[in-house]
């Protein structure tokens, strides 16, 4: 069914992203964490494929009721631990790829041109106009599942229900908090959901600069390399921020610019430098996992738009009408 094709794309990039090696500061095919390991994050990029075909089957039949994405969000959460057992997996991404599913369902069905930029803003808007009280209920449980480290029972929330209050269904309700304004006062201390809520613009950028490196020549893992420490040489990852603070993202924004200024990843002074910031971060525990979610995210979108030898040098480009016609059984 072509839809499985379309959910496969999608579901490329946490997979993809993370075999890159060496990824400075998070899990790769030779580092695991002590809750996550690298096979984990493949059978994350698994349970992926099937909750984007429904989301996409869901964007193309246009009836958005009681929820919109918060379930489906959850459940790729919960499955994903739950298979592979370790720890979270796939709270960004997903918050990231089931809009972007979504959107891509939208599209096909309003026979609208489709563009990564056009899917990005459409995923926006989307959630911004038809997400409910029962997606932001849905995505708190997400996050009560995984029980991040960087939150507390203690957190100031301003005014929205804190994620571990044993009230927050009733209170989600009672002040009718949509996923949308879930969203939006999280984009002030995190990245992903800023994200979402802006069009998607650094993953935007990313995807951008992952095509050029390709068009260059480089190889696919240099590529996906130099695109993870293009993001974090132009970004501020919440996750580091949240955890050791802002002069440690500013050295490791300046890091990730000098390997890029000698030439990236690929040239020799490049990885010698890349392996021991690799190496650093490693020992110090620092993990730029935000940053990952976005590249991963970046590496389905130029899936999705490539769709055939993606990690090689001369892709074929699946066209618009075949897109539309192959979805018109839907």
């Amino acid at each position: 069914m072509p839809v499985n094709f379309l959910s496969l794309m999608l579901s490329i990039g946490p997979a993809l992203e993370v075999v890159a090696y060496p990824k400075p500061g998070n899990v790769h095919r030779l580092r695991d964490f002590h809750d996550t390991r690298f096979e984990d994050f493949i059978i994350t990029s698994l349970v992926f494929v099937p909750f984007m075909a429904r989301c996409i089957k869901r964007g193309y039949r246009g009836k958005y009721g009681k929820v919109l994405v918060g379930d489906l969000i959850y459940g790729i959460v919960k499955n994903s631990m739950e298979i592979h057992g370790g720890g979270n997996t796939c709270l960004g991404t997903s918050t990231l790829l089931v809009p972007i599913a979504l959107s891509l369902g939208h599209l096909l069905r309003m026979s609208r041109r489709i563009d990564i930029k056009t899917l990005a803003k459409v995923s926006s808007n989307l959630v911004k106009r038809y997400s409910t009280v029962l997606d932001s209920i849905y995505f708190y449980k997400a996050i009560r599942f995984i029980k991040p480290s960087y939150l507390s029972p203690k957190d100031k929330t301003n005014g929205f229900p804190n994620v571990f209050s044993g009230r927050y269904r009733k209170e989600l309700f009672t002040k009718n908090i949509r996923l949308w304004d879930v969203l939006q006062v999280s984009a002030r201390v995190d990245i992903v959901s800023k994200e979402v809520v802006e069009g998607y613009p650094i993953t935007l950028k990313a995807t951008s600069f992952l095509k050029r490196r390709l068009s260059e020549g480089i190889d696919w893992n240099y590529a996906v390399i130099d695109t993870y420490l293009y993001v974090l040489s132009t970004t501020r990852d919440t996750l580091v921020m949240r955890k050791h603070g802002k002069e440690v993202m500013d050295y490791i924004s300046m890091k990730a610019r000098e390997i890029l200024e000698v030439g990236g990843s690929s040239t020799l002074k490049g990885f010698n430098l890349l392996r021991k910031f690799d190496e650093e971060l490693g020992s110090k525990n620092i993990n730029p996992g935000a940053s990952a979610d976005i590249v991963a995210t970046s590496i389905s979108l130029h899936a999705l738009t490539i769709g055939r030898n993606i990690i090689r040098l001369r892709p074929i480009n699946i066209t618009e009408t075949l897109l539309l016609k192959s979805l018109a059984k839907l």
